[in-house]
């Protein structure tokens, strides 16, 4: 090949090869190494090729000895984004800014523009819009500073190399090959003019490897996104044989959809259906790095160093206690397990790791965690020993907590885990270096650093070499491929569409075609870009996506003339979707067996109406809930969960009634000192049931307000009903039914004028039908029971519904007691039995065959109305009753 036959005769002269990226660097001093094995060469001299970047460091380095006076620093890339904070920080223009962080960034990447295209400060359109001359501020004063403190950024610091090589300060090869650049920016076509004054040998190469025989171009156009990332997987899965060619797979938004392209690939890739393999095995590398927060080990890191200055959500904390990151992890897995799920019986939302450690409830941290406890202890203790510091400081004061937790945790690291730790222990070495650029601060403060150090850190561990490379658009720019496929060339997003940085004029980014300013530009740089792609490529392939989730797209007009093929031309393998294929591949063993073990004498049951609820339901409910205990846990809420808000109003009413106790003095009271009374009631309540919550003062403030009027109302009800009083509330009786023992807890009994006893049970849902009590599978049979309880008593059964929208008593009664809402039996369409007495005694028979069949251990997956019975249980996994 001409570039490695060029290097090959010049190695005996000094001669250094320059790439845009290491990739390209890696790729190029690969193929050069076989390039003299198929000579038969057996040694040969290493040729210096190195991305741009590197070889202006080593530059550097040279310059720096070569100098006899002091030299000026050059900022990390950690330090230059902190200076640019400060700066906008201390800025009058910012402070109707939300994000100044953000500011700051774009204000740094207009600032490296200027720096890159050779504008200087006291250009005239600088001054010409607003925002320009904002930032024109900002930008003289970090110029200000960096010439005080002798620093210089990433950009300064080409400008003074190249006055350094100017000057004689730096020895150049004789040669330089400048391979792979889509397009160089004014400086660094400056800098590689002063190279050529200086006496070397300047050379492009544009096309790397020339192919005798290139494939002319396709162009595909498939459903969705979704549909060319398989199918690319696909076809990386046919073109990878035992030949071993060099396939590149280009995904121009990467970054974004890189969970999706993984996901997709491995599901591809995987042999035997088996989707746990270790990733590095896998035959492909993907490029893009991960903010390095995401990554579970530092994000646990950084949540745990938070918990002193905030409080988390339960979803949050959850995900922390079962985090294998911290000491004793493996050896208290099952205790954490358990006191995860009691605090999300609790419902406490939002959590602080001072509530949990001084918790006095029977179960806390203390004795059900003990590991874990002492060490949250511990990093409490020496949390409150800290105080103002330097960065410096402050960098090992987090390392020496996470440290007193047991972070990273007592199982040994895999590969990745102990990459991903490492790159952060260096960010932490950045963070003790910015003490120049902040001053002394607190634990917040310093806290904030680190964590928008570590969020605006991309990183992807290190993995063995694969002949599939997955890469963004530009990052693919100038590398050789047998075969490559280009997804995502539809007209919305190639040409990329504009985006201008906001703090340069327009018209002065257009001028000087800087990156994204114009439609012309990025058509220019596209059209490079492809043919750079088709150059350095035997086998291309272009797709589109036809549609997104808005509208319909067609191909980029730059490959429209390409012909075009359809997935059948290409014959590739098969792909069948993991769920897919664990459906087909169902073989179930079906095995009656409807009953459970039936109850023991010495068999403690715990459940109550629930047992009755669920068995008329569905047998095989009752079963798992009760006696297998397969219960579902409520995620906290950040206010009242509805059983709560319904326990209030339940509470509301017991207090109202214990004071007025009848219907004629509900009548007579005023009623501004009803509404007092019912507001108190309501608040008393609230203090009863929300005594977790009281933080979250203005929600409760309002739930005080809704459930006062929703009372009030309910109470204007009451009124118009014939002259009762309150027997009993919520009273609690205790009853054998069957082989069940029962606590029963009645909401209100209510004593009409002919003593007769009306029971009444709340409701603050909208829709109780009173056919609910009937059939030989009753949907609420809670009133039918406590009706064959109290037999010679009962007059009737009601339900109150308590809803904004429904607002009333329904119910059936043994004879009419002029409420119109509680109709006789004999008038009831839902009742098989016209008598009192015959209806009584049927309830009595349904419910002691419920309980007989709970009790032999009846457990068939039986539900009594699929639709409406399975819609809210979450045991579907566990009864398979869609399986069936």
């Amino acid at each position: 090949m001409e570039l490695f036959e060029h290097i090959r005769l010049q190695l005996r002269s000094q001669v250094t090869v320059l790439t845009p990226n290491r990739r390209l660097s890696a790729t190029l001093l690969r193929h050069y190494n076989q390039y003299q094995q198929s000579l038969g060469q057996l040694s040969w001299p290493s040729p210096s090729i190195v991305p741009l970047t590197r070889w202006l460091e080593q530059l550097w380095q040279e310059a720096s000895f070569a100098q006899l006076g002091p030299i000026r620093r050059k900022l990390t890339a950690t330090q230059e984004q902190l200076l640019w904070d400060e700066i906008l920080k201390a800025s009058p223009a910012t402070e109707r800014l939300l994000q100044i962080e953000a500011a700051a960034e774009t204000a740094k990447s207009a600032w490296g523009i200027l720096k890159q295209w050779r504008v200087p400060l006291d250009h005239p359109a600088l001054a010409t819009t607003e925002d320009s001359h904002v930032f024109l501020q900002w930008a003289t004063r970090f110029q200000a500073l960096c010439d005080e403190n002798q620093w210089l950024d990433a950009n300064q610091f080409i400008e003074q190399l190249t006055q350094c090589i100017q000057e004689r300060f730096i020895q150049l090869p004789e040669r330089i090959l400048v391979c792979g650049f889509t397009e160089l920016t004014p400086l660094q076509e400056h800098l590689f003019t002063v190279c050529q004054k200086a006496g070397t040998d300047i050379v492009f190469y544009d096309q790397l490897y020339p192919h005798e025989k290139n494939d002319t171009p396709v162009q595909i156009g498939l459903t969705d996104t979704e549909t060319e990332i398989i199918s690319m997987a696909r076809w990386a899965l046919k073109k990878n044989h035992a030949s071993s060619p060099s396939i590149g797979c280009i995904v121009p938004n990467l970054e974004t959809i890189r969970e999706q392209v993984l996901r997709i690939f491995t599901e591809v890739f995987s042999e035997n259906q088996c989707y746990t393999v270790d990733p590095t095995t896998l035959p492909f590398n993907i490029s893009a790095g991960k903010n390095l927060a995401t990554y579970p080990i530092i994000y646990a890191a950084l949540q745990w160093l938070q918990l002193p200055l905030q409080t988390l959500s339960y979803e949050t904390m959850s995900r922390l206690l079962r985090s294998p990151f911290l000491g004793e992890a493996e050896k208290e897995q099952a205790q954490r397990a358990l006191f995860d799920i009691h605090l999300c019986n609790t419902q406490r939302t939002p959590l602080s790791l001072l509530q949990i450690l001084q918790s006095a409830l029977p179960v806390n941290l203390k004795n059900k965690c003990p590991y874990l406890y002492k060490r949250c202890a511990a990093f409490l203790e020496q949390y409150h020993t800290l105080s103002t510091a330097t960065s410096n400081t402050w960098a090992n004061h987090f390392l020496e907590l996470l440290t007193v937790l047991g972070w990273p945790g007592e199982r040994s690291l895999n590969s990745p885990e102990y990459q991903i730790v490492q790159r952060w222990l260096e960010l932490l070495e950045e963070l003790a270096s910015i003490n120049h650029f902040v001053p002394a601060q607190n634990y917040e403060s310093a806290l904030h650093y680190l964590i928008r150090i570590t969020n605006t850190t991309l990183y992807q561990p290190k993995t063995p070499e694969a002949p599939i490379q997955i890469l963004g658009l530009l990052e693919a720019a100038g590398s050789p491929f047998d075969y490559l496929w280009v997804m995502g060339t539809d007209d919305a997003n190639w040409p990329p569409p504009l985006k201008p940085n906001p703090f340069l004029p327009q018209r002065l980014q257009k001028t000087l075609k800087m990156p994204h300013a114009s439609a012309e530009r990025e058509l220019t740089y596209s059209k490079r870009l492809l043919e750079q792609l088709i150059q350095n490529t035997s086998h291309i392939i272009f797709s589109y996506p036809k549609q997104n989730a808005e509208c319909q797209l067609r191909p980029s007009p730059l490959i429209s003339t390409l012909p075009e093929i359809t997935l059948e031309e290409l014959d590739l393998p098969p792909f069948i979707h993991p769920a897919e294929t664990i459906y087909q591949t169902q073989a179930l063993e079906t095995i009656t067996d409807e009953f459970g073990p039936a109850i023991l004498p010495t068999e403690q049951i715990r459940g109550g109406m629930q047992i009755f609820k669920h068995q008329a339901a569905c047998p095989f409910k009752a079963f798992a809930e009760i006696r297998l205990q397969a219960k579902q846990h409520e995620p906290p809420t950040l206010g009242l969960r509805y059983q709560d808000r319904g326990t209030v109003v339940h509470k509301a009413l017991e207090f109202i009634w214990q004071e007025i106790k009848t219907s004629t003095r509900l009548v007579d009271y005023p009623d501004a000192e009803l509404n007092a009374f019912i507001t108190t009631c309501v608040t008393q309540a609230l203090e009863k049931v929300a005594h977790q919550q009281t933080a979250q003062k203005r929600y409760l403030q309002l739930e005080i307000e809704r459930v006062t009027t929703l009372l009030r109302n309910w109470l204007d009800i009451e009124k118009n009903r014939p002259p009762f009083s309150i027997v009993s509330q919520e009273q609690e009786c205790s009853v054998t039914l069957g082989s069940i023992p029962l606590t029963l807890r009645i909401d209100r009994i209510d004593k009409l004028d002919d003593g007769a006893q009306l029971i009444i049970d709340y409701k603050t849902g909208k829709n109780n039908p009173i056919q609910s009590w009937f059939s030989d599978r009753p949907d609420e049979p809670q009133l039918p029971l406590y009706c064959t309880v109290n037999q010679p008593n009962t007059i009737g059964i009601a339900f109150a519904e308590i809803h904004q929208e429904n607002l009333g008593l329904k119910g059936i009664a043994k004879q009419d007691i002029s409420i119109k809402t509680i109709k006789p039996i004999h008038d009831t369409p839902y009742a098989e039995n016209r008598t009192w007495a015959e209806q009584i005694h049927a309830w009595q028979q349904t419910l002691e065959k419920i309980s007989h069949d709970f009790s032999q251990g009846h457990a068939k997956v039986d539900p009594k109305n699929n639709s409406e019975t399975c819609r809210y249980c979450h045991l579907h996994a566990f009864c398979r009753v869609y399986a069936v």
